[in-house]
């Protein structure tokens, strides 16, 4: 037991002589309390003391050292002179946890509390080791006697609070920090757990009030400012959480997690140029920062400086070589841009690195399409399926660009081979559907779209293209308008879907109804002929004759070979339709625009 009270004070390696005469001359120790206590001059220190002191030093050496095997061997070398040190059993514990031996730490802290039951340190590293093995009650047992034992001691009511919140007892780990922080109103860790645990039980305010209070009882202590911030960031309160984040930075410059924080609540209130400035702070301390840099590449395309974009994400590219992303990007703000030949230069590097990357090879086939026409990209794809036999992208993406050039009896096996390699897909069963519609089989096309649907309830696509087959055919027209309004509740902002919901109505003979949906879908999609047909339809039904024949006028000259509209202008009395040469330059422009914007990949 001697070598228990030395090592709760703390060790200076004196001499070992000078040791052994002060003991002799009854010098005085600090016991577990911390008071002084006299030495027993009638007891002296047992024979060995010196070498379980020699064997402890180099344990802690060790241990230090990250060598914990031999850590081990010394404190059991330095317990085999003083069997009953509760502190040697206990960092004999601590060393078995680190060694990953649970049940000899849990069997050597229990034997601590035997050899001396009023350790509070044995209680509290006991009481964790039950925590991590499941024995929660075992492990509140041992909070409980260590907070007893010395009920001044923080540590114990925090782990306490935590194995209760933890294990689902929100108002016990309150109860506990209640009495830590009534105890010691100055304790910064009652009040910061205390707000995780009202953060945790939603009581957001509480949570506030709790790390505020923590906050300003330790106002250097970052973690509960920023606790603050993302609670209001939780509660969405924006302003708020970016002030507080502010206020972190203005005495902590460097932290950078609080730094992106920030640059994201930035970037949620659109205030893209504050967040550029926090990433190029960020640059600043870790030029190495690749989130920075991807999201300093992201607000260029928002605010669509394609340039600057390009050019972050060649430095991503340069600093990463091995990393194929920064050139697909690259390659698609030229795509997007009309830059087909830059755009099909990157996709090619991105695939000099990932010869297998499926989305470049099918956005090339896209790109021959438009510069070499469809051939080329058939036998350009044809070529990759060979060398990809188990992608199911390019099979169906062979299947999409056959349909689009009117060959679905070329497309069926395509894509019928992408439903074998992927059954699950339903963007496979609504290019499939597509595919049977074409080939006037109205049966498969419906049962096709619905399994769309029921594979993926968000798939606006086959929700809309079901929902306006029904309608054009006249049937199912209740069912139509309710799969054209979920499409249109997904994407309230595509006119092709607000245009469903408006033919569904007018074929439900719902004239009012109608009207407000496909004036909507036209101010959507402005240049859409069939749109402007389907409004001037719903107008002229409704007796509006000079509103359906502009409507219907629009129509044609966006699309002047509609022969069926151009009749059904005529028999309404409107007169000879709109010549092909009558076409007004701002509607041409609606044209050509129409016609250059890449069609959209069905996958």
């Amino acid at each position: 037991m001697y070598l228990n009270k030395l090592l709760k004070v703390l060790i200076i390696p004196l001499a070992l002589a000078l040791l052994s005469s002060c003991a002799a001359a009854g010098s005085s120790v600090k016991n577990s309390t911390g008071k002084i206590k006299a030495v027993n001059k009638e007891k002296p220190l047992p024979a060995g003391i010196d070498q379980a002191y020699l064997h402890y030093m180099n344990a802690d050496l060790a241990e230090k050292n990250g060598d914990y095997q031999t850590a081990l061997n010394e404190y059991a070398a330095s317990l085999t002179y003083d069997p009953d040190s509760a502190p040697l059993l206990i960092h004999i514990a601590k060393t078995l946890m680190k060694l990953g031996k649970l049940n000899e730490a849990q069997t050597s802290a229990e034997q601590a509390v035997g050899k001396d039951p009023t350790y509070q340190p044995a209680y509290l590293f006991l009481g964790a080791l039950y925590s991590s093995s499941g024995k929660n009650d075992k492990a509140a047992a041992e909070y409980k006697k260590s907070i007893e034992l010395d009920p001044e001691k923080e540590d114990p009511y925090v782990y306490l609070s935590i194995l209760y919140a933890t294990g689902g007892n929100p108002q016990k780990a309150l109860d506990v920090l209640q009495a830590l922080t009534k105890r010691n109103p100055a304790s910064v860790m009652g009040y910061f757990y205390m707000g995780r645990v009202y953060s945790d039980m939603k009581e957001y305010d509480k949570a506030i009030a709790a790390f505020q209070k923590a906050a300003d009882l330790k106002p250097e202590l970052e973690t509960a400012l920023t606790s603050i911030a993302i609670v209001h960031e939780i509660k969405g309160e924006v302003p708020a959480a970016q002030k507080e984040y502010e206020k972190i930075l203005q005495n902590d410059p460097d932290n950078q997690e609080v730094r992106s924080r920030l640059a994201q609540l930035y970037i949620h209130s659109k205030s893209y140029d504050s967040a550029l400035e926090q990433y190029k702070d960020l640059l600043k301390t870790n030029p190495d920062n690749s989130d920075a840099i991807t999201n300093m590449a992201y607000i260029y395309l928002e605010q669509k400086e394609y340039d600057k974009a390009i050019e972050q994400f060649d430095i991503l590219a340069a600093r990463h070589p091995g990393d194929p992303k920064p050139r697909f990007y690259i390659a698609q703000i030229y795509e997007d841009q009309g830059e087909y030949a830059k755009a099909a230069e990157q996709y090619k590097k991105v695939l000099e690195k990932n010869p297998k990357d499926v989305d470049s090879i099918i956005h090339l086939a896209y790109l021959k399409e438009r510069s070499e026409g469809a051939e080329a990209s058939l036998e350009y794809l044809k070529a990759a399926i060979k060398e990809n036999p188990g992608s199911y992208e390019l099979y169906l993406y062979m299947g999409a660009t056959l349909n689009s050039s009117d060959k679905p009896s070329e497309a069926l096996p395509y894509l019928e081979k992408a439903l074998g390699l992927a059954p699950d897909k339903d963007n496979v069963y609504f290019n499939l559907g597509i595919t049977y519609d074409k080939l006037k089989d109205w049966d498969k096309m419906v049962a096709a779209m619905k399994k769309a649907i029921v594979l993926n309830p968000k798939n606006a696509e086959a929700l809309n293209y079901l929902a306006y087959s029904y309608a054009e055919k006249g049937v199912d027209l209740d069912e139509s308008l309710d799969l054209a309004q979920k499409a249109a509740t997904l994407k309230p902002d595509n006119g092709f879907y607000l245009d469903s919901v408006g033919w569904a109505y007018f074929k439900k003979g719902q004239i009012p109804q109608a009207k407000e949906w496909l004036q909507k879908a036209v101010d959507a999609e402005a240049g859409d002929a069939t749109l402007r047909e389907h409004l001037g339809d719903v107008l002229f039904k409704d007796k509006m004759m000079d509103a359906a024949k502009a409507q219907w006028e629009k129509s044609l000259e966006l699309d002047p070979k509609n022969v069926a509209l151009a009749k059904k202008f005529k028999d309404a009395g409107f007169g000879e339709p709109p010549s092909a040469n009558t076409v007004p330059d701002e509607v041409q422009k609606i044209i050509n625009k129409a016609q250059t914007t890449p069609k959209g990949i069905h996958k």
